[in-house]
């Protein structure tokens, strides 16, 4: 895993992250990003998420689960479950990030299943935000550029 990750400056312009509840969802959310492995994935049970992103803070674990839950709802990450251990995968990483994979180690997390992403894919999330850039429908351009 890296030692750390890049915010970009565009991430105060996201609708998808002032969709979430509250500025502690949005803290949550822009913490985690560092925590990333080089697959965009990380662990995503409300008890670790905590005690990993907010070693200093006393936020409830029920609090943690809301905004992870409220995130899930705008599409900002993915949560999936292997061997009853519960993932998290943040599709738009990738977009957002420079990434050398010869610089990193594997990911230790196991990837989501096919299905966890074709949902993500056909998501009401989909409909008004591009898989690729992640800007809205009406404002992207991918389908121009190909």
């Amino acid at each position: 895993m890296a030692k750390g990750r890049l915010i970009h400056k565009k991430i105060c312009l996201s609708e998808q992250i002032h969709l979430l509840p509250n500025d502690t969802a949005r803290l949550l959310y822009t913490w985690i990003i560092p925590q990333l492995d080089i697959d965009g994935r990380f662990y995503g049970d409300a008890q670790r998420v905590g005690s990993l992103i907010f070693p200093l803070r006393s936020v409830k674990k029920q609090s943690i689960e809301r905004y992870l839950v409220a995130m899930e709802e705008v599409g900002l990450i993915v949560r999936y479950e292997i061997e009853g251990q519960v993932y998290m995968w943040m599709p738009k990483f990738h977009i957002h990030q420079t990434l050398r994979k010869d610089r990193e180690r594997a990911s230790i997390i196991p990837a989501p299943p096919e299905d966890v992403v074709r949902a993500y894919k056909n998501n009401e999330y989909a409909r008004f935000f591009c898989f690729e850039c992640n800007e809205m429908k009406a404002q992207c351009r991918c389908e121009e550029e190909k």
